[in-house]
């Protein structure tokens, strides 16, 4: 679905455009393939790379083609809950008169650009492309955020340990490689950016972009930092879980132990022979005292070397 949007230096609001003019941003989504030949063909770009937007594996990178720039970049789908965390590519191309955003799915993020929540100017085309990488990265701050608050309420209580538990910290160590699958490569690009080869930078949009390289920089080591969090408890849990059954093996084994004595003594005497004490009148207290006192002396044995 095509989206062409246009603001200039002089207009107060955004507008959105039936046909495309210099200057504007044409933003494609769930495009349909012959909406991505058509673009192809008006704007003259490389359909091959084009294509690698479609690509839900596609790393962030930076290339020049003809004197077009192709930037690719990620951004994450999430749930309210948080429970399911996909990032997807996202292409970002710069001609000489024109910005175009391509999409295999919806992107939250320009809806803030589209609803008239961000000032931007169509017209400057590489302020624009660091407003969007920008609100991309804020994104990713707050979620990243959100899944460290829900690590920390997860990890506050090792003892209850739960299926559920274990299964929600594999579900977080996965979501954060795949925010970090994207922020990796886009420090890269980043970088390549900053050099001035594939755009025009001007001051301003210099000291943004530093900022932006060094926000990006802090968010990989927040994710590294909650990714050994996780390991961590997922470690404790393992020790936990293994402590808890050596307990249960040991308490099982001295039971068995213990309860050895009064199964020999009974079977001893529980044999169709002649024994001892078989006249004694006495002989069933004789023999239950001697059992229970060999009983408690095998469990005190037990107790003083903290075997049970």
């Amino acid at each position: 679905m095509f989206k062409i949007l246009y603001r200039n230096l002089q207009d107060e609001s955004i507008q959105e455009l039936k046909d495309f003019k210099n200057g504007a941003w044409v933003h494609l989504e769930q495009p349909t393939e012959k909406e991505v030949d058509l673009l192809v063909d008006q704007f003259d770009l490389d359909p091959m790379i084009v294509a690698d937007a479609m690509d839900i594996f596609e790393v962030p990178r930076i290339e020049m083609d003809e004197g077009i720039t192709y930037y690719f970049t990620r951004y994450a789908i999430y749930s309210t809950d948080l429970e399911r965390i996909n990032t997807v590519p996202l292409l970002i191309i710069i001609g000489k008169n024109f910005l175009v955003t391509i999409s295999s799915a919806k992107v939250p993020v320009i809806d803030l650009f589209k609803n008239g929540k961000i000032d931007f100017r169509t017209t400057q085309k590489t302020n624009l492309l660091l407003q969007i990488l920008t609100t991309i990265n804020t994104d990713n701050e707050k979620l990243i955020k959100k899944l460290s608050k829900q690590i920390k309420q997860q990890s506050s209580n090792l003892e209850k340990i739960t299926n559920t538990k274990i299964a929600k910290f594999v579900n977080f160590e996965n979501m954060l490689d795949d925010i970090l699958f994207g922020l990796h490569p886009t420090g890269l690009a980043l970088n390549k950016l900053l050099k001035g080869k594939f755009i025009t930078l001007h001051e301003d949009d210099r000291e943004l972009l530093e900022d932006l390289i060094q926000d990006n920089e802090q968010l990989i080591k927040v994710c590294n930092s909650n990714i050994k969090r996780v390991i961590n408890t997922r470690d404790a849990y393992d020790n936990i879980l293994s402590n808890n059954l050596n307990k249960i093996m040991k308490l099982l084994t001295s039971v068995t132990v213990i309860l050895t004595i009064p199964t020999m003594i009974s079977g001893i005497f529980g044999m169709n022979v002649n024994l001892p004490m078989a006249d004694n009148p006495f002989a069933f207290i004789i023999i239950l005292s001697v059992t229970v006192a060999a009983s408690f002396g095998l469990l005190f044995v037990f107790l003083k070397q903290d075997w049970l």
